[in-house]
């Protein structure tokens, strides 16, 4: 449904231009936009939604973490998932000469972005949790190519692909590393987890604290400059842009709370351990008074090795032998080096925007839109908490109604839609299928038939000829010679 639009819209493009040519189907268009234009980039966006997982094509890619993890850190973070941003940039002259195409662009990205954050908050696995902000964030990248002024280039979108990629990377292998640790990325298996393993801690929230856009780190520098744009081009009128703000600060939230659920989850106590702190916390409080007198009444007598009057010699006790210490699994270290890059990238990738390497205005941020955006991302962290106290995990999404997590795990129910539209697909084919059976059956039915009746044929003629053959030959040559004497 998705790859057969794309291929459409590619033909489209590149039959109107004469020319596969990338830079020559643009430079024809942008002489030459109309209807046709239109068409094929529409093609090209449902395409796009496809492989990227964006809305109606989003549900397949949680289904893929069944996969194994470091597939989904390079897969679904870094590459494929994120490949249609690159797409559009390539094709973002034409976008500015189709306002339909760039008007059903954020329409899909910004419903994409939403929708998926809420259900990433609701994930009652972590991975999920994962694969769901990953199809979050891929809509703000394509946000990004939809608010690009004219004339500019792609650079807000890939330059949150370029950080996407540092973040999620990390936070999907330390999460595999702790789904080794603790047997799986359900809740109730990853509750603690950080706290119990102390060596995945800071990673994870480095992890988090990027992908939420926490200042300095790499995924606020990229996503504070794509609100910042379109918060600028809608005041500025774009309608566009005004759509996409909305998404955004909705996204903003969203991102911000899934973020902090997981933290949480992640970082939680047990009844045992709160119990233990608060007996700790009792006993440092709690003062008693006792005389000195008192003391040398109630204490027994002692000789002076400090042994009491009258007490046999404790017999010596052989210690028991000490368990051996547990061994936890540990990346090899190549495989912790290389987390600890993707770290230090989520929190110093941000600079890349000061380099050549990207086109982009980051020395005039807006100040004031700043603070609102982390003022609400604040406000979103505390009400997470809030609803996280008294929960069994630490999992503030326990307090949502059973049927909606339910349901937010199915997808909605994405999946019963693809079944239905596919159900008509698939009984078609079996009626070409059987239609093909049965013109196979007749064909192999004639040329049976032919075989038979030459055999039946062939056994009536022996190959000696019979005399009326004879006679019919010898009249034929005689009318001819007659014929011929009588010309």
């Amino acid at each position: 449904m998705a790859d057969a639009p794309f291929a459409i819209g590619l033909i489209l493009l590149a039959t109107g231009a004469h020319t596969t040519a990338i830079s020559g189907i643009v430079t024809h268009w942008q002489a030459r936009p109309s209807a046709l234009l239109t068409g094929g980039l529409i093609a090209v966006i449902v395409g796009v939604a496809g492989k990227s997982a964006q809305v109606p094509f989003q549900d397949w890619l949680p289904d893929a973490m069944e996969g194994p993890t470091p597939a989904s850190a390079l897969i679904h973070a870094a590459t494929m998932v994120a490949a249609g941003t690159v797409v559009l940039a390539r094709l973002l002259p034409l976008l500015e000469h189709s306002g339909t195409a760039r008007t059903v662009l954020v329409l899909v990205a910004g419903v994409s972005t939403v929708l998926a954050g809420f259900l990433a908050y609701c994930q009652t696995d972590l991975k999920r949790l994962l694969a769901w902000s990953t199809v979050s964030q891929v809509g703000l990248m394509l946000i990004g190519i939809a608010v690009v002024p004219v004339g500019h280039r792609g650079d807000l979108a890939l330059n949150h692909l370029v950080s996407h990629a540092m973040f999620k990377a990390l936070l999907f292998l330390v999460f595999g590393w702790l789904s080794v640790l603790v047997g799986g990325t359900v809740v109730a298996r990853m509750s603690g987890a950080t706290r119990a393993h102390p060596a995945t801690r800071a990673l994870v929230a480095i992890g988090l604290l990027s992908l939420a856009g926490v200042p300095p780190m790499a995924g606020f520098v990229s996503k504070d400059l794509i609100v910042d744009e379109a918060a600028t081009r809608a005041v500025d009128g774009d309608g566009v842009s005004r759509i996409a703000f909305v998404a955004l600060a909705l996204s903003v939230a969203l991102t911000a709370a899934y973020c902090m659920r997981a933290w949480l989850i992640l970082d939680h106590r047990s009844v045992v351990e709160r119990h233990e702190a608060l007996e700790i916390v009792q006993d440092s409080v709690t003062v008693e008074e006792v005389g000195i007198v008192e003391l040398f009444v109630t204490s027994a007598q002692v000789d002076r090795r400090g042994r009491e009057v009258g007490q046999a010699a404790p017999v010596p006790v052989e210690p028991e032998p000490e368990p051996e210490p547990e061994r936890i699994p540990r990346p090899d270290a190549a495989s912790r080096l290389g987390l600890r890059v993707l770290a230090i990238l989520a929190v110093v990738g941000g600079l890349v925007v000061t380099t050549p390497l990207i086109d982009l205005d980051w020395a005039h941020p807006a100040w004031a839109l700043i603070a609102a955006t982390l003022l609400l991302m604040a406000a979103v962290a505390v009400f997470v908490r809030v609803q996280s106290l008294g929960t069994p995990y630490g999992d503030a999404a326990a307090r949502l109604p059973i049927t909606l997590r339910s349901r937010a795990d199915r997808g909605l129910g994405m999946d019963g839609v693809y079944v239905a539209l596919t159900r008509p697909v698939l009984a078609l084919a079996r009626l070409v299928a059987d239609g093909e059976r049965g013109l196979e059956t007749g064909v192999h039915s004639t040329a049976k038939g032919a075989r038979g009746l030459a055999g039946a044929g062939a056994r009536l003629q022996n190959g000696t000829p019979t005399a009326g053959l004879v006679a019919v030959a010898v009249g034929v040559v005689a009318v001819g010679l007659i014929g011929i004497s009588l010309w």
